[in-house]
């Protein structure tokens, strides 16, 4: 690891002992030792952890630590160092001091996490002090909401988690514990890692994320790993995630108008025919060009390639169904409006007047639900949406005088003032109502989040 090789590159050249066996650092028991030919052994470790009778040395150290930097005790022992007895009071050989390199862009990465309510724990099985003090020099908020989990039972550790930032002295079990506890408060978690002690925190994260540099255990187990070993990758990694998540939410959106439009349209049509053979579901592939190629293939299409940078805001489903509902219900509507006043009320149109007036207001309608679904509007978004009406548009003009008699779209031609008004109230009256649908969709789905919110604490 990174103290190891510090040590090496520092102290490699010293080496004047002839060592025959060695216990590897742990986690739990915070030194590792080694035992020499002359039946000695040299302990280094967290000074809490390493028994001796100096309050001088754990002054000095507590000094250090106050300025953000890691303290290691050596100590030495005049027997063999077992892993089945505890370790005894040793003579204190020195104390090897390391300070941890803070990034340049370090800084400047923790104002993105901060400016975008990415709230940052640190947890490290070093001293609080120091990870405190490097969180402080990191621009860290709450840095000074420090605690050591040393000997912490894990229920009580799940309890803790939310009160501080900086956890020290923490073991794998705990970093576990408190990446659980933080998930069922209904935070999504992230964790960075790169030894062995991380693989159980990093397992039941919902993004892992290790480092090249780290053990190729921690590297296998993460979602991620970082090949330049640079935390600055991060910001970049979120943005990207954020692009797909609001893209496809709003690609899926104009999507799933069209199918459940469809698919509840059908019912009505399904139960007439049964009643009346002769009737047919009123409407073909021609009747949906300009709503498939240009709102849903092409609309969708460059929504999709967008650059997105927009915080991801409550659960993706749960989005789609309440952007989709109060439009598919309005257009669904428009077609039984037309179809109820040409057949029951009156029979003021025949079945071909119904359809074409149909398609020309669910036509002009898909047009405002691609206005809706692309708010809050950017340069790009109004470029596409000037544009796709401007076609649009135009497809409907060239249809009418250069098809008249056989429309690309189906649409029969042969309307006179009184349709055309009905169009315009229809049109009025449905976005009035699908503004009127979209508030109340936000406020229920804003109740639901907040009710969620509230629960989340029902179990403390």
């Amino acid at each position: 690891n990174a103290t190891a090789r510090a040590i090496i590159d520092k102290f490699s050249n010293l080496n004047q002992f002839d060592a025959y066996s060695a216990i590897p650092f742990s986690s739990d028991r915070k030194f590792s030792a080694v035992m020499l030919e002359d039946g000695r052994s040299i302990v280094m470790g967290a000074r809490e952890f390493i028994p001796h009778n100096c309050p001088e040395v754990d002054e000095k150290c507590k000094l250090y630590e106050a300025d953000g930097l890691r303290v290691l005790l050596i100590v030495q022992q005049r027997h063999v160092v077992s892993l089945d007895e505890p370790l005894e009071e040793g003579e204190i050989l020195g104390v090897l001091v390391l300070e941890d390199h803070i990034r340049e862009d370090a800084n400047a990465n923790i104002e993105w996490f901060k400016k975008n309510n990415v709230g940052i724990r640190i947890i490290t099985g070093d001293s609080p002090i120091s990870a405190g003090e490097i969180a402080r020099r990191a621009g860290i908020e709450g840095y000074e909401k420090q605690i050591s989990l040393e000997g912490m039972p894990l229920e009580e550790v799940r309890h803790i988690a939310r009160d501080y930032i900086v956890f020290g002295r923490v073991s794998p079990e705990q970093k576990e514990v408190i990446i659980e506890a933080l998930q069922d408060d209904g935070h999504t978690v992230a964790m960075t890692g790169d030894g062995v002690n991380d693989i159980l925190a990093l397992r039941v994260a919902d993004c892992s994320i290790a480092m090249a540099s780290g053990s190729d255990a921690a590297k296998t187990v993460s979602h991620l790993v970082s090949l330049d070993s640079n935390f600055s990758a991060l910001p970049s990694v979120v943005k990207e995630g954020r692009r797909v998540v609001n893209n496809l939410q709003r690609a899926m959106s104009i999507f799933l108008i069209k199918t459940a439009f469809a698919i509840v349209l059908t019912v009505p049509f399904l139960i007439w025919h049964m009643k009346d053979p002769g009737v047919r579901y009123p409407f073909s592939t021609r009747t949906m060009y300009i709503w498939e190629i240009l709102f849903i293939g092409i609309g969708s299409l460059f929504l999709s390639l967008q650059p997105n940078d927009e915080p991801i805001k409550s659960k993706f489903i749960i989005n789609v169904i309440f952007k989709i509902i109060p439009a598919a219900l309005v257009q669904v509507l428009i077609v039984v409006f037309y179809y109820f006043i040409g057949f029951v009320a009156g029979g003021w149109f025949d079945a071909t007047v119904a359809q074409s007036l149909s398609v020309i207001s669910f036509s002009i309608f898909s047009f405002v639900i691609l206005i809706r679904i692309c708010m809050p509007f950017d340069i790009y978004r109004v470029f596409l949406t000037v544009g796709l009406g401007f076609i649009g548009a135009i497809a409907i003009l060239a249809d009418y005088f250069a098809f008249r008699d056989n429309s690309i779209f189906d649409i029969n031609y042969n309307l006179n003032g009184g349709h055309i008004a009905t169009i315009f109230v229809v049109l009025v009256v449905a976005v009035s109502a699908y503004v009127g649908l979209e508030i109340l969709a936000r406020k229920l789905h804003e109740w639901i989040d907040k009710h969620k919110e509230e629960s989340k604490y029902d179990h403390f």
